[in-house]
């Protein structure tokens, strides 16, 4: 169903949480429903911070540090402008230090280099108005997200997504791999163990 579909259900558990939140009676939205949906809902019934044209999908990355890396856009907006990933950074900015609580948070523009030259169109004509934020730092690359160097990463998102569903699909091989040294298993059986956790996890 297309995102917008959310709107003309009003008796749906999506549009009933965003009212929720709008008319004061709760504070946050959680929903494991379709994300376009609840994004759609929550855009046209809340509205948005003035100044902000599109939102931004976000998530918080695992790091080395004690501090997890915030991600944003991670698949709300594919085709953004340089004034889209200026205003990600913003928000990005103020939430990892006002919801997270980290002082003077780095924001980093996720590209194909640190080299301020490095980039596409879009991230070279994003770099200069990230300039103006306290907290930005320059170019940072992929491994950048994990190893603490930012604490927010900037990106469109299209490669948000594929950025998310990579780290997804490269860390359960891995998980299955630490499962098998722990156990000892035979092949056999640690192909039938692998298979019980995909079906507990729903990952078939």
């Amino acid at each position: 169903d297309a995102a917008t579909d959310a709107l003309k259900r009003k008796e749906s558990s999506i549009f009933k949480a965003v009212e929720l939140v709008r008319d004061g009676k709760a504070d946050a939205v959680l929903s494991a429903g379709h994300s376009g949906a609840t994004m759609t809902t929550a855009t046209l019934r809340m509205g948005r911070i003035p100044g902000i044209k599109k939102p931004a999908l976000a998530t918080l990355m695992p790091s080395i540090t004690k501090d997890k890396t915030l991600v944003l856009d991670v698949g709300s907006v594919t085709d953004c402008k340089p004034e889209n990933l200026f205003q990600f950074g913003a928000m990005g900015e103020a939430y990892a230090a006002k919801i997270l609580k980290i002082k003077n948070p780095k924001v980093g523009l996720l590209a194909n280099g640190s080299e301020d030259s490095k980039g596409n169109e879009l991230t070279k004509a994003t770099f200069p108005l990230l300039k103006s934020l306290d907290g930005f730092v320059g170019n940072v690359e992929g491994k950048d997200i994990f190893n603490g160097k930012v604490n927010v990463v900037v990106c469109d998102g299209f490669t948000g997504n594929i950025l998310l569903k990579t780290a997804e699909g490269a860390i359960r091989p891995w998980w299955c791999q630490v499962l098998q040294l722990q156990s000892g298993a035979e092949q056999q059986d640690w192909t039938e163990l692998s298979n019980c956790i995909k079906g507990n996890l729903n990952l078939d």
